[in-house]
């Protein structure tokens, strides 16, 4: 079975006055990716060194981001994985992709992206990739 990665990107935490923020905006995704049968990695960068995750059969990379620094850690992962994989998906949610989708889809590390609540559509996408049947994509706005 492949494995859906998502990641919620951020920078190392070392141990510094304030605790990482629990990536609260993957685990609903997490959720009923699993309830529908599909194998799910989750990769927080505040707490792991993306660096050693594995890609192996992976169906595609799921990355969150809000708007601001969390970005440039999101590209970062993401530049890693297109480097180890080009041909592998990445996929961005959350809030910067669905309030900026043009300028979130303009990046060459974006294949997809999923606006607003994305446990509402994250199924049936990930259900077309598994199947092959996502042939064509439009970029809309």
């Amino acid at each position: 079975m492949s494995e859906i990665i998502l990641i919620y990107p951020g920078k190392q935490w070392m141990g510094s006055v304030t605790s990482p923020y629990p990536p609260l905006p993957l685990l609903p995704i997490a959720g009923i990716l699993e309830k529908n049968g599909f194998k799910v990695k989750l990769i927080d960068m505040q707490i792991e060194n993306y660096k050693t995750m594995k890609l192996g059969e992976a169906l595609y990379i799921g990355i969150t981001t809000r708007t601001g620094r969390q970005i440039s850690y999101g590209l970062e992962v993401a530049k890693f994985v297109r480097e180890k994989d080009p041909d592998l998906k990445i996929i961005w949610g959350g809030v910067h992709p669905s309030l900026l989708p043009e300028q979130t889809l303009i990046n060459k590390y974006v294949d997809l992206l999923v606006r607003g609540e994305g446990d509402l559509t994250i199924v049936e996408l990930t259900k077309k990739i598994d199947g092959n049947k996502l042939k064509h994509i439009e970029k809309e706005y």
